[in-house]
């Protein structure tokens, strides 16, 4: 293990016990803020889900999971900040050495020697088989109880707006129910389309976890929200049971596939082949790349409002370099399409609702878009067979 990953390890873990170690000296203090319940019930799902991923980059190698680590990680400064000031004398060293460690802990997994840790090869590549039965019922309950979840929290969320009571309290609460329904979808997106065996137990214990605070809050809430969370709850565990079945096991087991056929590459032969103009190496500036491929794409059907949205296109004339969004990652396009969904939508919504429930609503409209916009921009960019940016020679009309 590279020295790097290994400090990271360390410092994640430590970063873990000085967390459990700022609860229990100021459990008094947030218990009135919310709960002992709910206190309990987020404290072990936040744990779990830190430790899951800790596990994952530097167990299993998976460099996706370093990214959510970092995600969550700024997701939570600012509400670390608004909450610091109500902790008590003791209590504030201690949260402000947790967060310099998680800080210094993904500045060591994100440099040095930590990228050829995530560049190695991990498995043998899975057998190329049809997904069984077991699985293909366990994604589909997987995603009901998904749908479920979403409108229950969205409903909620509003109903919080309302209410007479803490609007911190409730946006917290907001802020870790969208991440319980990113949770699942993760958990359900390995176990049927990554094909992992260990996201399969992982995804039992959330589920068990989620239904023991689903069981102490009942009563709590509206009888529909209890409703749709129960449903939601039945999903799951029948999922959750299909995934562990005997038939669904090859699915999660590594053999090698078939030589001839494996990794036969996609062509990109789009036009006769007395057409075939390709942009030469030396000429291809940024500006004529990216007006060659909105050409490109166009002829194939790629409206110019997708290929070059209006912002890239300010951007573009502005002199910053940006690849096209066709090129970007998931995470990068999530990222440009959130924050000014968010924002637009902040601005209605804070109309109706107490701002920091506004902010959470606004937050959530926001990371749904992106996730929409981002995986539409993947799904089309393997369509095309699109290169990375730097290597993308586009083909010009004759």
């Amino acid at each position: 293990m590279p020295i790097n990953v290994v400090w990271f390890e360390r410092l994640a873990y430590a970063s873990l016990g000085l967390g459990l170690l700022d609860l229990a000296l100021d459990f008094q203090n947030l218990s009135r803020l919310s709960p002992a319940i709910n206190l309990i019930g987020t404290l072990v799902l936040t744990l779990g889900v830190i430790a899951l991923l800790i596990w994952l980059v530097a167990r299993r190698r998976q460099g996706w999971a370093r990214w959510a680590f970092l995600v969550l990680y700024l997701f939570g400064l600012p509400f670390f900040f608004m909450n610091l000031m109500q902790q008590s004398l003791l209590s504030v060293p201690i949260s402000l050495l947790q967060v310099v460690l998680q800080g210094v802990a993904l500045f060591f997994v994100f440099t040095g020697d930590a990228k050829t840790w995530f560049a190695q090869p991990q498995s043998a590549p899975l057998l190329d088989m049809p997904m069984p039965k077991s699985i293909e019922r366990f994604e589909q309950l997987g995603y009901v109880g998904l749908i479920l979840a979403i409108v229950a929290t969205l409903f909620d969320l509003i109903d919080a707006a309302r209410a007479p009571q803490s609007s911190v309290t409730k946006a917290i609460l907001g802020l870790l129910e969208i991440l319980a329904i990113g949770i699942g979808w993760l958990l359900i997106w390995l176990i049927a389309r990554r094909r992992q065996g260990w996201a399969r137990w992982a995804f039992l214990g959330f589920v068990l976890v989620l239904l023991a605070h689903l069981v102490l809050t009942f009563g709590r809430s509206p009888i529909w929200a209890d409703g749709l969370n129960g449903l939601q709850m039945l999903a799951w565990l029948a999922g959750a049971s299909l995934s562990l079945m005997d038939e669904a096991r090859p699915w999660f087991e590594a053999t090698s596939s078939p030589p001839a056929e494996a990794e036969k590459p996609k062509m990109r032969l789009r036009v006769a082949a007395g057409q075939r103009i390709v942009v030469e190496p030396e000429e291809a500036t940024f500006r004529r790349k990216v007006d060659a491929h909105i050409a490109e794409v166009g002829r194939l059907g790629v409206p110019r409002l997708v290929a070059a949205p209006p912002p890239f296109e300010l951007l573009w004339s502005a002199g910053l370099e940006i690849p096209p969004p066709l090129f970007l990652g998931f995470l990068p396009m999530l990222a440009a399409t959130a924050v000014p969904a968010a924002i637009v939508s902040l601005l209605p919504i804070a109309l109706l609702a107490r701002p920091a429930v506004a902010l959470v609503l606004a937050a959530w409209c926001g990371l749904l878009l992106g996730a929409i916009v981002a995986a539409y921009y993947r799904h089309k960019a393997r369509d095309l067979a699109l290169p990375a940016w730097e290597h993308y020679l586009p083909i010009l009309p004759t």
